[in-house]
Formats: C-alpha cells, structure tokens, sequence
C-alpha cells in the first residue's frame, strides 16, 4: 500500500509554520519573549553599576507588531504545538520528524534553484531558532535531535544557559551543524561563566552601544566579530557568521566565536516579519 506524503502546507502546520524573515539568510521558528525565563528577568532590571542598560530593556519582540493580534497568534501556535512536544512522547516524536522532513524538502528547493541559477528569496540551507522568545525547560533536547537528524545549518542564541549546563551534565551531545550562541545580558559586556559551554562547543554573542566601535573591555575578552547588518540595509546578505559554518557549496563568512551587534541594529535586524 502506498503511504500518503505530507505536503509542505501540512507538515508547515504541523510543527506551528516557519517564519521566512526576509532579511536574515534563512527560516525561522519562535514563541513570545513573554515566555523568555531569563530575558524577562532583565527586560525589568534598570542599568548594572556600570550604566549599561540590560540587553533586554529594549526588546524588540516585546513591542511594535509583536503585538499585533496575527503575530500573537503564530507565537501563540507555535508554543502550543512545542508543548505538546515536551510533555507527551507522541507527540515529540511527530514535532521532530516533521520539522525534520520540512526543513530538507525546503533545503532541496534552496539547493535545485542555485543550480537552476534560479533566484532564493530564503536560503532554506539555514534556520534560526528563536528571532523571538528563547529555550523553554524541556526544549532543548528536541532542538538538538533535529539539528542531529538534519543536514541544515543552525543558529540558536540563548540567555538560558544553565539550561544548557544541565543538557550536557546529562550527557548531550552539541551537534557541529548548530551554533548554540550564549548571549550577553547586559550592553558592551561579554556573557559571563561559559568556559565550560565554550569548551562544549558553543558561541557567544553580544550588544554593543556604537556600530563600528566594539567597546575595548569587550575587545579584551575575545575577538569578536561585528555584525555587518548596519553596512548592508539590516540585512544578511551572504553574511552567516552567526551560524556555525557555511552549508555545503556555499562560499561565505561563516562560524565566527563572537559575534556582537550594534545597538540599533540589533533593534531593527532582529525586528522580522513573523509567519502568520
């Protein structure tokens, strides 16, 4: 008996539909900021004894069409179908291996339309986890077995880093085609206590306050990378060094350690359209 293939509509529904952000490199997948654990901690606390002002104070995802009824309702979709996921075998299995075969069949059209010398409006090579909201407890290991069943490049910035901790205390594994990114909490400051996430494979990034001038007590830490969005209309363009490495074929900047993004820009570049 021949078994029924999902098409992409269906199985898009079926894990809560994808963003495609028009200007960052590839797909996307969020809930609210509202749900964030860590990030709705600090959206509240005023500026650190050195006057910088939480990363988070200044939410993107927390204002503006965030809260747009449509936009609520994807966020809201979306954590519903991932709670289902966390909570019951089933249904994580189901979560997993849809949005497995949805991100391959949409990196497949990615691929055909290159070599077509077709254009791509989304270079599905590539997905983002969260341009809003962040880990949830449980979340973690599902977005690691995706990454481990799929052969598309990945980029998961997080505040939640004991989460993290906890998932290799555990015993998981990073995966090298996703970038889990430790994100700062505060501006012109690196994340602090990630040697050991850093020696387990992850990436840190940051904010800083001025484009083209990253802040010499950040310099002093790492060598970090600034993001390029302010010279280029806020976009990606062939910039993927937020990701862990370029996908297959694909000649670009890739797979830096620190990656730090001024402070407007990271306002406005991380300010998508979200799927409705």
């Amino acid at each position: 008996m021949k078994v029924k293939t999902q098409s992409i509509t269906e199985l898009n529904n079926a894990i809560g539909r994808l963003s495609e952000p028009s200007k960052m490199a590839g797909t996307s997948w969020s809930i609210s900021a509202f749900l964030c654990g860590i990030g709705s901690i600090m959206a509240k606390l005023p500026p650190n004894k050195d006057g910088n002002p939480s990363v988070c104070s200044s939410c993107y995802a927390r204002k503006g069409q965030y809260l747009f009824s449509v936009v609520k309702n994807a966020l809201d979709r979306r954590w519903k179908v991932v709670r289902k996921a966390i909570s019951y075998a089933g249904h994580r299995e189901r979560f997993i291996s849809n949005f497995v075969e949805l991100l391959e069949r949409k990196r497949q059209n990615t691929i055909k339309r290159l070599k077509d010398g077709l254009p791509v409006s989304c270079d599905a090579r590539y997905h983002r986890w969260f341009d809003s909201g962040d880990l949830a407890e449980g979340m973690l290991p599902i977005l690691i077995e995706i990454a481990e069943r799929s052969d598309v490049v990945f980029w998961l910035p997080t505040r939640e880093k004991d989460q993290v901790i906890r998932f290799l205390d555990d015993g998981g594994k990073i995966p090298g085609n996703i970038s889990i990114r430790i994100s700062s909490n505060w501006n012109n400051e690196s994340p602090v206590n990630v040697a050991k996430l850093v020696q387990a494979g992850c990436h840190i990034s940051g904010v800083h306050d001025e484009r083209g001038k990253i802040p010499a007590e950040m310099k002093a830490d790492h060598p970090w990378f600034e993001c390029p969005a302010w010279k280029q209309d806020g976009e990606c363009r062939n910039c993927r060094a937020c990701y862990p490495s370029a996908a297959k074929g694909h000649r670009t900047i890739a797979g830096r350690f620190a990656v730090s993004y001024p402070l407007h820009v990271a306002i406005f570049f991380l300010f998508v359209e979200m799927a409705s």
